[in-house]
């Protein structure tokens, strides 16, 4: 029975095409001080190496959450398999580098060109690098805007370097690399049970720590929070009691530092409030005094005004009698030359009617001598008529 359950387990792993594998959790930096916690998977086939993202997470700075407006499921970790255009897919802001592959290996390209991690498909590699030589694998964060439209905000500090190690070299892999920060490397069957629980469990543990030292309000941030709830979960789930005893640990240090912050706030309201009344006392005082400096300086306008106004009073007054006095002085002129004018006038008529008088008188006499003479030519006509007759009637 023994020998038949040795054979068919035989048959089983020569069937089976991944003989060997890896899991390896890193924390990458990238250029704008975000934190991308990555879990992948290294699998040796007999047709080569698979990397498979199995998870990955992104610790925003400030800036990047503003870019997303706190939707973290819009940030996208992206790797590069080329440069170029992307078919109908659209990638905006940093100009991307592709993965470098050293000597002796091959990679599979997709049709897209690029590798979401997480989403897409896994890495395929054929071939066996050199010792000492990696998978240099440029990271990006990129924010989905739109149906197939992305736009790439930060990139990793260095590439993320993916070591492809044969199984007869052993089932634990290198040191970290530089930018890259490997918590843990371990074989699958040591991955099962409560070991993924405490690599995250520890992994959350020193991104609270490192978030925590940040936080100079409460409450916390919103990824200090999600952080939180996380670990509180995997606590239930850890079995290590050294790790339980770090999480206990943890929590009574964010209580204190809540605590501590929250007292910090207090004292800062008390004393912001403080300096506010004595602002408001001070803007109060100095309202009060402002306003009696008006009412001064309204009250001093108003008695020059007052005065003024008496001065343009007695002024208008002494123009009105001086304009009268004028005007009395013009009319009185005024009324004199029109006596002058009469008086001038009335003699005019005078000297008019004496000399048409005089025209008369001299007529009349005229006229009288005339009257005289013609009547005394008349009568000595007559009486020379007379005498010739006279005579006339002697000498017949």
């Amino acid at each position: 029975m023994k020998e038949k359950i040795l054979l068919i387990f035989t048959l089983l792993m020569l069937t089976l095409p991944e003989i060997f594998s890896v899991e390896v959790r890193d924390t990458v930096v990238t250029s704008g001080n975000d934190k991308i916690i990555l879990s992948y998977r290294v699998s040796e086939s007999p047709d080569g190496f698979t990397v498979d993202f199995l998870s990955t997470r992104i610790i925003p700075s400030p800036t990047l959450e503003r870019e997303c407006k706190g939707e973290l499921g819009r940030l996208k970790v992206v790797a590069f398999e080329r440069v170029g255009e992307f078919g109908k897919v659209k990638w905006k802001g940093i100009a991307p580098e592709a993965l470098m592959v050293p000597a002796g290996v091959n990679y599979k390209m997709s049709p897209e060109g690029f590798n979401i991690l997480g989403e897409s498909g896994p890495l395929y590699f054929s071939g066996i690098p050199e010792r000492g030589r990696y998978v240099s694998l440029p990271l990006y964060i990129a924010l989905y805007e739109k149906k197939q439209n992305y736009r790439l905000l930060s990139y990793s500090t260095s590439p993320l370097q993916l070591k492809l190690t044969p199984s007869n070299k052993g089932r634990k892999a290198s040191a970290a690399t530089p930018a890259t920060e490997q918590i843990a490397v371990y074989s699958s069957e040591e991955l099962e049970g409560d070991n993924e629980a405490t690599l995250s469990a520890l992994a959350s543990i020193n991104l609270i720590k490192e978030l925590l030292v940040k936080e100079t309000e409460v409450p916390f941030s919103t990824t200090l929070q999600a952080e939180l709830n996380n670990l509180i979960l995997l606590k239930n789930s850890v079995k290590d009691p050294e790790v339980g005893e770090k999480i206990n640990e943890l929590l009574l240090e964010v209580a204190a530092r809540e605590k501590e912050l929250k007292q910090n706030q207090t004292a800062s309201a008390k004393a912001q409030q403080e300096e506010l009344e004595q602002r408001q006392k001070e803007a109060a005082e100095q309202e009060r005094l402002q306003m009696e400096e008006e009412q001064k300086l309204r009250d001093e306008q108003q008695q020059k005004r007052t005065i003024w106004i008496i001065v343009a009073g007695l002024v208008v007054a002494v123009l009105g009698f001086i304009g009268k006095a004028v005007f009395k002085h013009f009319q009185d002129l005024r009324n004199q030359e029109k006596i002058e004018k009469m008086q001038a006038s009335l003699m005019a008529q005078a000297q008019n009617e004496a000399k048409r008088r005089a025209r008369e008188t001299v007529t009349n006499q005229a006229y009288s001598i005339e009257k005289n003479v013609k009547t005394q030519v008349r009568n000595k006509v007559v009486v020379i008529g007379e005498k010739t007759n006279k005579t006339n009637r002697k000498v017949i």
